[in-house]
């Protein structure tokens, strides 16, 4: 178990986390939107079942720039199969590791003392 000392506390990541769920269900649904994304997720017998929304940003206001979820646009199963082979292509794309997503770390927790926290990637270090 890696110690309290290898955390490294809220770093600045040099890729954008991607999710495989989320590829996948795009994926099974036939969406191709960039603004659509992972509404609800319902872990099921074979898989998880995923509710896809449509997003937008608020214009103005209290909440301007933060998220709008608007109307669902699809639900699908995404079994772990589908996962496996998303995170495959991906690795095989970006030849980047599909743990870290060449970041280095992983994540670790959270605290409201101390923020999030990551950890060395175990496959890649």
């Amino acid at each position: 178990m890696p110690q309290e000392t290898d955390t490294v506390l809220n770093p600045e990541l040099k890729y954008k986390f991607v999710s495989f769920t989320e590829l996948a269900a795009k994926k099974a649904c036939g969406v191709t939107s960039e603004t659509v994304r992972l509404g609800k997720l319902e872990h099921i017998t074979n898989g998880t079942l995923v509710n896809l929304r449509e997003t937008t940003l608020f214009q103005k206001g209290t909440r301007k720039g933060k998220t709008k979820w608007l109307d669902s646009v699809g639900k699908c199963v995404v079994t772990t199969e589908m996962e496996q082979a998303e995170k495959a292509l991906f690795v095989e794309t970006t030849k980047r590791c599909g743990v870290c997503q060449g970041n280095g770390l992983v994540w670790w927790g959270w605290s409201f003392d101390q923020g999030t926290k990551y950890r060395p990637c175990k496959d890649c270090h």
